[in-house]
């Protein structure tokens, strides 16, 4: 390999890497424990990357968080720049675009994918 083909992969490589390491003031986190792999959260998590690079997000964060509600993969958190966290469950590839479309740009809550806590009925 020379000199000029690694520099041409460098050069395609490090803007979606940026989108993973990047200091940034939006964080979209996908649930990657055993359950959310088995259920797709690399496809959304492949989604989310080249969305986000596909806008031109610059602000945004995208990663992978330990499970934490099984039973509802694929679960995403979109933490602000307050540092409010949304969560979002059973999120596929149509629904993580939706939620950067519409949450992450246009700052509104993608209400067919929020997680509602229970409500304990005494």
């Amino acid at each position: 390999m020379t000199l000029e083909e690694l520099e041409e992969i460098k050069v395609k490589t490090l803007p979606s890497l940026a989108l993973r390491i990047n200091e940034t003031q939006v964080k979209l986190l996908i649930g990657a424990g055993d359950s959310g792999i088995h259920n797709g959260s690399r496809l959304v998590l492949q989604e989310a990357l080249e969305e986000v690079y596909s806008l031109g997000l610059k602000n945004v964060m995208v990663s992978q968080m330990p499970e934490k509600l099984v039973g509802q993969e694929v679960v995403v958190d979109v933490v602000d720049e307050q540092g409010n966290t949304t969560t979002y469950v059973n999120v596929d590839k149509k629904g993580i675009k939706e939620i950067i479309t519409f949450h992450i740009v246009g700052k509104k809550v993608v209400e067919k994918y929020l997680y509602k806590e229970p409500v304990e009925v005494k």
